[in-house]
């Protein structure tokens, strides 16, 4: 009797490493993938947001009395054509 480790033992130390690595790895990318998920979440509603603002914007523009601008381009000053 040897007082090393059977090749059959080595194996399933390597393998439960290999599976906690394996593991832990997963947990990390799930992590991220949910602050992803959030983060795209909001950049979706803030567009979605933003969108209904514009529409609403349009509505309340269109909906009172138009604000127009006018502008007066004659000049005054100058001498008309034909006038003495």
């Amino acid at each position: 009797m040897g007082y090393g480790l059977d090749q059959e033992t080595v194996r399933n130390i390597i393998a439960a490493i290999i599976a906690i690595i394996v593991y832990w790895i997963k947990i990390s990318l799930d992590n991220h993938a949910n602050k992803i998920e959030t983060t795209l979440t909001n950049i979706n509603n803030n567009i979605h947001n933003t969108q209904i603002v514009n529409v609403y914007s349009d509505r309340v523009r269109t909906s009172g009395v138009p604000r127009v601008t006018a502008v007066d381009d004659t000049d005054d000053t100058e001498p008309q054509q034909g006038a003495d």
